[in-house]
């Protein structure tokens, strides 16, 4: 890892309401996972973690985050993005969280 790299142990998940993402801030590059929710669904559609900082558990930490939310705020989970799906294909106990509904 360059000197100018975040440390991972370090980063912090920020939900932003208000653009509907969990992002982190890589030194002025963002890290995002962005959903949409509509009643007790959330969709999520797009998670991307700059090039430069792939590889290092980024998104999972993203990703994460927003199904730990999900939980907590008693939502069904419709994961649109190969990565979340990918994601809770590999960690079983947020699989009661989806749906496969279209």
């Amino acid at each position: 890892m360059a000197d100018h790299d975040p440390d991972p142990g370090t980063l912090q998940v920020v939900h932003n309401h208000a653009r509907g993402r969990f992002q982190i801030d890589l030194g002025g590059q963002p890290a995002v996972a962005d959903y949409i929710r509509s009643g007790d669904r959330v969709s999520l559609h797009h998670t991307m973690v700059p090039y430069a900082h792939r590889g290092k558990g980024i998104a999972a930490m993203l990703v994460r985050e927003v199904l730990n939310w999900a939980r907590e705020e008693g939502l069904t989970v419709r994961p649109q993005c190969s990565y979340v799906g990918h994601f809770i294909a590999q960690n079983p106990e947020y699989r009661d969280l989806t749906t496969s509904d279209t």
